[in-house]
C-alpha cells in the first residue's frame, strides 16, 4: 500500500464492521472490475460513538472521470445505467431470497455455504456503486457546472451562473420518501384495507433502515409505522405540493433551458445527471436490503453461538464462520473492539487493528482536524434563510435525541432514517454529498433550507452555537 494517501473521508454514528463488511468487500473484490479503473483501497475506523469511511481520493476521482467517459455517447450512457440497474436487480433478488428463507433450517455446512453465495451476489452491486455514485458527488457535479457555463449563449455573472446551475439542476423524478407517504395516503384514503397493507409493507418494509439501525422488521411492525402516521398525518396541501413537484421541476427547466437558448449539451447532460439523483435512490434501496439479508444470517449465527447479536455484527463474517466451526469467543477482543476498530484494505492485503494499535493507526492515519472557522460555504441546495441553533450530530441517534423543532441539523451527511429529523429541523447542514444526495433531494421535497458538502461543518460548529444558514448562497456562519 502508499506510504502516503489522501483520504476522502465520511462520518457517521455508530457501525459495527458487520453492516459495512459488504461495502468493505464488494469494493476490494469486484470495484475495479464493474467500475473499469482500479478501486479497491477502503479505510474504515470506528472510535467510541464515531466512524469514519474514507475513499482513496485518487481512486474516487478516478471513478468519476471515467463515468463522465463512460456516459459521453447516447450509446455509453445506455450500457452504464443498465449495468447499473442490473447489478441492483442481481443483488436485490438475493436479498429477498435471504429474507423469505428458513434459514434455522439449514444444517452448519448450508448456512456457511449461503452466506458465502449472498456476498457473490450482493457483492458486485456494492463493489459497483458504493464508490461511483460517491464519485459522481464529488467529480460530475463540477463538470456539469462547467458545461452550463459554456453552451449558454449568453454573457452572466459568476453568482447567476451558479443560481441558475441550482435551477437547473433540481432532480425531477419522485423520493422514495415521498412515494411512500403518498402510497400510504392513497391506502388511508380506502380505509387501509389489508391488502393495501400488505401491498406497502412488501414494497416499503425497508425504509426505516440504515447502516446505524438494522433491526427486524416484520409486517406487524410496519403495521405500526402506518398508525403513527396515521397520529401525525401531513396537511393536504403538503401531500398535494409533494405530488406535483417533479412534474413542476421539469416545467421550470423548460423554461430555463428555452429562457437561455442553452445548447442540446446541457440538455444532454442534465439527462445523465437525473438519473443519478434517482440512483441514489435506488442505491439506498439496494444497501438497506442487503445489509437487512446479512441480518438475518448474523441473527441464525448468534442464536447458534450463543452469543447476543450486538456484540457479534463487531465481527466479520470469515470471523463469524470460524466461531461457528469451534473457535471460541473472545470478550477482551471484543471489548477492544468496541473502543477502536480500525480495517485498512487493498487488494493484497487487509489490516484489522484493534484497541490501542488501532487508535494509534487511526491518528496515523487521519491525524487530528481542528478548525478555527466562524463562516464555511457549501452547496446551496435550496432558498431561504435561517437564524436557529446548531445541533451537531454524529448519526441518528444522536440526531434524534438532540435535534428539536426549529433547530439547525448539522451532521456527517443524512440517511433513510433521519427523515423524522429532518422534519422537525429549521434547516439541514452536512459535511458530504451534493445536488443529487439524499440531504438534497428530501430538503427540496420539504421545501427548507439547506447547505450540502461543507466537508467541514460538524468540525467548524458545536452544539448549541446560533448559526445562520443562507442557503440561497451555500454559506453557514456563526451569528451572536
Amino acid at each position: 500500500m502508499p506510504k502516503s494517501i489522501t483520504w476522502f473521508i465520511f462520518t457517521r454514528g455508530v457501525v459495527p464492521p458487520y453492516r459495512l463488511e459488504i461495502a468493505l468487500r464488494g469494493v476490494r473484490v469486484f470495484g475495479t472490475k464493474y467500475n473499469g479503473t482500479r478501486v479497491d483501497r477502503v479505510l474504515h475506523t470506528s472510535h467510541g460513538l464515531n466512524l469514519t469511511w474514507a475513499w482513496d481520493e485518487a481512486q474516487l476521482f478516478a471513478v468519476g472521470k471515467n463515468v463522465i467517459r463512460k456516459c459521453s455517447t447516447r450509446a455509453g450512457q445506455e450500457r452504464h445505467f443498465r449495468s447499473i440497474q442490473n447489478s441492483i436487480d442481481r443483488a436485490n433478488r438475493a436479498a429477498e431470497r435471504a429474507r423469505h428463507l428458513d434459514l434455522r433450517g439449514l444444517s452448519q455446512p448450508e448456512l456457511i455455504k449461503f452466506q458465502h453465495w449472498l456476498f457473490q451476489e450482493t457483492g458486485p452491486a456494492h463493489g459497483f456503486l458504493d464508490i461511483d455514485i460517491d464519485a459522481v458527488d464529488a467529480v460530475l457535479e463540477n463538470f456539469m457546472y462547467e458545461k452550463i457555463r459554456r453552451n449558454i449563449p449568453i454573457c452572466l455573472s459568476e453568482k447567476q451562473y451558479i443560481a441558475l446551475f441550482k435551477k437547473l439542476s433540481v432532480p425531477i423524478h419522485q423520493t422514495y420518501v415521498a412515494e411512500e407517504e403518498l402510497a400510504i395516503e392513497r391506502a388511508i384514503r380506502k380505509g387501509l384495507p389489508a391488502a393495501d397493507v400488505f401491498r406497502l409493507y412488501e414494497r416499503y418494509w425497508w425504509t426505516g433502515l440504515g447502516w446505524e439501525q438494522v433491526n427486524y422488521v416484520n409486517e406487524n411492525i410496519y403495521l405500526k409505522k402506518l398508525l403513527q402516521y396515521l397520529r401525525n398525518r401531513p396537511a393536504q396541501k403538503k401531500l398535494d405540493r409533494m405530488a406535483i413537484l417533479p412534474s413542476l421541476a421539469a416545467k421550470n427547466r423548460t423554461k430555463i433551458l428555452q429562457r437561455y437558448h442553452c445548447r442540446p449539451a446541457v440538455k444532454y447532460w442534465l439527462r445523465v445527471l437525473d438519473r443519478y439523483a434517482y440512483y441514489h435512490d435506488r442505491r439506498k434501496e439496494m444497501q438497506c436490503r442487503t445489509m437487512y439479508a446479512f441480518h438475518l444470517w448474523l441473527r441464525e449465527a448468534a442464536r447458534r453461538l450463543r452469543v447476543p447479536v450486538n456484540d457479534l455484527e463487531w465481527y466479520y463474517s470469515h470471523e463469524i464462520i470460524r466461531l461457528l466451526r469451534g473457535r471460541k469467543f473472545d470478550r477482551a477482543d471484543l471489548a477492544r473492539r468496541k473502543k477502536t476498530l480500525l480495517a485498512l484494505v487493498d487488494r493484497s492485503s487487509f489490516t484489522l487493528l484493534s484497541g490501542q494499535r488501532a487508535l494509534a493507526k487511526r491518528n496515523q492515519l487521519l491525524g487530528t482536524i481542528r478548525h478555527n472557522d466562524t463562516a464555511i460555504k457549501g452547496v446551496g441546495v435550496t432558498k431561504g434563510i435561517v437564524r436557529a441553533r446548531a445541533r451537531v450530530c454524529n448519526g441518528v441517534a444522536e440526531a434524534r435525541q438532540k435535534v428539536k423543532a426549529g433547530d439547525v441539523l448539522v451532521c456527517g451527511m443524512t440517511l433513510p432514517e433521519y427523515v423524522p429529523v429532518m422534519k422537525r429541523a429549521a434547516a439541514i447542514v452536512t459535511d458530504e454529498g451534493g445536488i443529487t444526495c439524499h440531504a438534497a433531494i428530501v430538503a427540496r421535497e420539504m421545501h427548507k433550507p439547506c447547505v450540502v458538502g461543507t466537508r467541514i461543518a460538524t468540525k467548524v460548529f458545536r452544539d448549541g452555537d446560533w448559526v445562520e444558514v443562507n442557503a440561497g448562497a451555500g454559506t453557514v456562519r456563526k451569528v451572536d
